[in-house]
């Protein structure tokens, strides 16, 4: 139930999650949110919903205060840790799959910002954030290392030292996965899947083709949109 933007911007997410539990086979359903629209109203109804199935909840929440917080998320510290808290209450008496996962040090050291912080000092909050409010189940805390990814690190002004890669031309990713992102390329999808394990992942491209214009891949690694 996510992609490249925030789900939660749909005011129909929540009906649209009941329709795919009640006419789609699946095994796990995911949501990837940062919970800052995730009001108590809403998150009852999440809740009620997703705890019905086997299901994953990722809570996207980079930075370890509000300095480190709105700068890199550039959204309301208090009211979306406030709405986060909210959520891992709920988890207290339901039964809920949910991982925070913060990113505050970068693949290449090129990219560090002003608002990096480290592992032990995310941790370190929210095990504060845990005892402040009597979390006795908390979720599983997630932190990882950030690379520019679509150039995001640049839109959102952060300055870097050197520009960063902009294709995967001598990366060391397999060669299967670089010919999948030069054929999204090439083709300028408006959004072509890449099918990694059972995970997917999608890179957004200005200028849609027709599909009578569309190129098929030397092996089924991308799969394009019905639209």
């Amino acid at each position: 139930m996510y992609l490249e933007n925030e789900p939660l911007v749909d005011p129909r997410l929540i009906p649209r999650m009941e329709t795919v539990i009640n006419e789609v086979p699946f095994q796990l359903m995911e949501v990837s949110t940062n919970a800052a629209l995730l009001s108590k109203e809403r998150a009852d109804q999440f809740v009620r919903t997703i705890s019905r199935v086997p299901h994953q909840i990722w809570i996207s929440f980079h930075g370890k205060d509000k300095r480190t917080y709105e700068g890199i998320m550039g959204l309301d510290f208090e009211k979306t840790l406030e709405r986060v808290i909210y959520l891992l209450k709920l988890a207290e008496n339901t039964p809920l799959n949910i991982t925070v996962r913060g990113s505050g040090e970068p693949m290449r050291e090129v990219l560090r910002h002003e608002y990096s912080f480290t592992e032990a000092e995310y941790r370190a909050f929210w095990t504060e954030q845990f005892a402040k409010h009597g979390l006795t189940a908390p979720p599983a805390i997630n932190y990882f290392r950030y690379h520019d990814r679509c150039g995001t690190i640049q839109r959102n002004n952060i300055r870097l030292q050197e520009n960063v890669r902009n294709s995967l031309k001598d990366s060391t990713a397999p060669a299967w996965i670089r010919g999948c992102i030069s054929f999204t390329q090439e083709n300028s999808a408006s959004a072509a899947w890449i099918t990694i394990g059972n995970r997917y992942s999608a890179i957004s491209r200005p200028t849609p083709l027709r599909k009578s214009e569309r190129v098929k891949p030397s092996r089924p690694c991308a799969t394009w949109p019905s639209a």
